[in-house]
């Protein structure tokens, strides 16, 4: 079941965004700084109505997590964009379609929400599965890339950004 910010949500955000920074932890400090920063002002950017956190849970345990912001992309007018960050699937629950269904939870909340179009980045060398699961999910490459903390504290040479239409 993939649920939205109910109450205790936090707390299980909290445990799988720590466990995704683990698993990532080539990642420079800077990086890691900004993600505690994020984590201790939960839910922040990704609050309602605007945004949102999405868990999923295996028989009542948070087995992953996926979330929703606004973004303002250059030269887009009054286009409104969401950006989709945070998509973690705990090890053990992962090959079991958790990150599929949490994609598509933040798809269909981002069209209810009225997005046009959501976009995010994602690293090809260490995030494989991941970007494989974007590209069979109808997210296509960016050229260029959009304003994102990640793109200001890391080398954005590393990234890839992705966008899907959701008309």
């Amino acid at each position: 079941a993939v649920l939205r910010n109910r109450s205790g949500c936090a707390e299980g955000a909290d445990q799988l965004a720590a466990e995704a920074e683990a698993r990532i932890a080539t990642h420079a400090s800077r990086v890691r700084k900004e993600l505690e920063k994020e984590l201790a002002g939960l839910p922040g950017p990704y609050a309602e109505p605007a945004g949102a956190v999405l868990l999923a849970f295996v028989e009542d345990k948070p087995a992953g997590c996926v979330a929703l912001k606004p973004v303002q992309i250059n030269g887009a007018g009054a286009e409104r964009v969401c950006e989709m960050k945070r998509l973690w699937v705990r090890p053990e629950y992962q090959a079991r379609g958790l990150g599929r269904a949490l994609t598509q939870a933040a798809l269909d909340l981002a069209r209810e929400l009225g997005y046009s179009a959501i976009v995010l980045d994602t690293m090809p060398r260490t995030m494989q599965a991941a970007c494989a699961l974007y590209r069979s999910m109808g997210f296509e490459l960016l050229r260029g890339s959009y304003d994102s903390a990640a793109n200001r504290l890391m080398d954005v040479g590393e990234m890839v950004y992705l966008r899907r239409e959701l008309a």
